[in-house]
């Protein structure tokens, strides 16, 4: 198609049953390329998520001197460790409210680099998990943003107890109902039974008219 405004229109039969306009431009390639390094691991509540903007022009020397900006937001996210996916760990009765921030914005240095520091809240509740996004945006000399995101789970418990219904079945009044229990490191790794300290509650609630 050539460049410029166009137009799809959409007919059934003789009547119009809707439109739409859009752009058609030249491709114009991203001058720089920007990546993104997660310099502390793990992350954890009260610490610091430190991660550094590297910013490289696509003909090799780095983009030094660009206008750089970034931000975290921390929302709720399901902690599933690998070989447990039928498991559930942690409860969502208190729904985590997500957090946003803008950091400072900045220059890269004359490597092309930049180290943001994000310091997390001592006190963070999210029964069920919690993942750190942050993204990072840099500037080319035409004022075109480049961006890139990245993800890390933040290691809310040094272990985590998960348990699984062993049937699908309804329980009835007066009835058994099984279910498995699992207590497992960050890395999904079994808690040696000898130290474990495992307390099972049963909750009722009263069944909806």
């Amino acid at each position: 198609a050539k460049t410029g405004k166009w137009r799809v229109s959409v007919f059934y039969g003789s009547e119009a049953l809707g439109n739409h306009e859009f752009q058609v431009e030249e491709f114009v390639p991203n001058k720089i390329k920007v990546d993104m390094e997660l310099l502390d691991s793990p992350v954890v509540p009260g610490g610091k998520l430190r991660f550094a903007v590297v910013g490289t022009n696509l003909y090799g020397p780095p983009a030094a001197d660009r206008r750089v900006s970034a931000s975290v937001s921390l929302r709720p996210s399901y902690f599933k460790p690998n070989g447990y996916e039928r498991f559930s760990f942690g409860h969502d009765e208190n729904e985590f409210q997500r957090i946003e921030e803008e950091l400072v914005e900045a220059k890269l240095d004359n490597e092309g680099r930049k180290v943001y520091e994000y310091q997390f809240p001592e006190a963070i509740d999210s029964p069920i998990g919690l993942a750190a996004h942050y993204q990072a945006t840099v500037l080319d000399d035409g004022g075109r943003g480049v961006s890139a995101y990245r993800k890390v789970d933040v290691q809310m418990f040094a272990q985590y107890v998960g348990a699984r219904r062993l049937s699908e079945a309804a329980a009835e009044v007066g009835g058994s109902f099984g279910f498995e229990v699992v207590n497992v490191d960050p890395k999904g790794k079994m808690i040696p039974r000898e130290q474990q300290a495992i307390t099972c509650l049963l909750y009722t609630s009263p069944s909806p008219r």
